[in-house]
């Protein structure tokens, strides 16, 4: 089991699953999710430090997602994984960091693994320092 969890919501089984393989040889716990009506349920229960996101998910777009996101008071990372242009790409990335997400990266279909595994360690790395910065040490 890793340190850190990352949820990947993409109606792509097969993309979900290799952006889980790739988590986990950066250390992480993975899920993927196929359903977007499991979404919501599972960010609540699961509770993930980081969440890749397709915005082109049948029965939620992007924005809803997000706004699902914000709801939750989602407080871990974000990256967009997706087909789309970039232009929509950016609007949704713009979207949520106007609702108070932390949008960590925009990246294109399909995912380009090697450059997903240094966003998610310089992810891993940071939720660390936060770690270490929330620990207090007693003489």
């Amino acid at each position: 089991m890793g340190q850190y969890r990352l949820l990947a919501i993409d109606d792509d089984e097969d993309c979900a699953d290799l952006i889980v393989r790739a988590a986990a040889k950066c250390g992480y716990e993975g899920l993927p999710i196929t359903n977007a009506d499991s979404f919501a349920d599972t960010v609540a229960r699961w509770r993930p430090d980081v969440v890749t996101l397709d915005i082109g998910m049948p029965n939620i777009d992007g924005a809803g997602a997000l706004a699902l996101l914000a709801e939750l008071k989602f407080q871990g990372q974000i990256i967009i994984i997706s087909g789309k242009s970039d232009g929509l790409r950016k609007l949704v990335a713009d979207l949520g960091l106007r609702m108070g997400l932390a949008i960590a990266a925009n990246e294109q279909k399909p995912v380009d693994i090697a450059r997903l595994r240094i966003l998610l360690l310089g992810i891993s790395r940071k939720l660390a320092t936060v770690s270490d910065l929330g620990t207090v040490s007693t003489p």
